[in-house]
Order: C-alpha cells, then structure tokens, then sequence
C-alpha cells in the first residue's frame, strides 16, 4: 500500500480558529490539493455539539476524504493551575461528546522556555490507561 497524503491549513490557521473562515468551506478547498484525508485541530470546530460537528462529518464522507488525525494542543504547562484545568475540560469535552471509533493522539505543546522557569507540575501529569 502505497502512503497516503493528509492536508492541514497551516496558512489559515488564525483565521479557522476565530471564525474569520468558514472550516466546512476549507475542507471543500481541500479536494483541490489532491491529498486524500485531512487533518483537523480542536480549535477549528466553533463547538463540539453536534449541530457544529455533524455537519462536518457529513461533509467528509460526502466528499469522500477521511480524516487522518483531530490534534489537541492543550497547554499543561501554564503556571496557573486553573488554566490547566480548563485545557484538561475542554479535551475531556470532546472525548465525551462523539463515539470513539480511534485513540486520539494527544500532544502537548511544547513546554514552555526552562528560561522562565516554569516546569511542568506533577499535578498536570497524565496516566496511560
């Protein structure tokens, strides 16, 4: 089997995270790249209700791409432990709200600078299950 090419919109990220793009539109602009899935970022979704996700799932299969990966980017290393726990809220927000058919892979932002010295606390730690 030959690899397969997922797109990201990179160069409009800003603009599909607060709503200056419409994201089903993107994904319609997609089919003219020629890649065969599409990877998404939670950020790109105005909710995760499914009056904001069904409409974009149909569109995928309708279109016949798949999606190759949804990335979280959530911050666990931000000094405020409230801020972690809304980070930690809003991944649990999405997990719950759709059926699992994949694991997500999850990926942390990079932490931040040793320069600041913020490390990450062993509060914000995640188990494996």
């Amino acid at each position: 089997m030959s690899p397969r090419i997922a797109v990201f919109p990179k160069c409009y990220f800003d603009e599909l995270c607060d709503g200056r793009r419409d994201y089903l539109q993107w994904i319609q602009d997609a089919l003219t790249l020629g890649g065969e899935g599409l990877e998404h970022y939670d950020g790109f979704f105005r909710s995760f209700a499914p009056e904001d996700v069904d409409p974009i799932v149909r569109l995928i299969e309708t279109t016949g791409q798949v999606s190759a990966m949804l990335c979280f980017s959530p911050d666990f290393t931000h000094p405020d432990p409230d801020a972690r726990a809304r980070e930690v809220a809003r991944q649990k927000a999405w997990s719950s709200s759709r059926p699992r058919r994949r694991r997500v892979r999850e990926r942390p932002r990079h932490p931040r600078s040793s320069s600041t010295g913020v490390s990450r606390p062993a509060s914000c730690r995640m188990s494996r299950r």
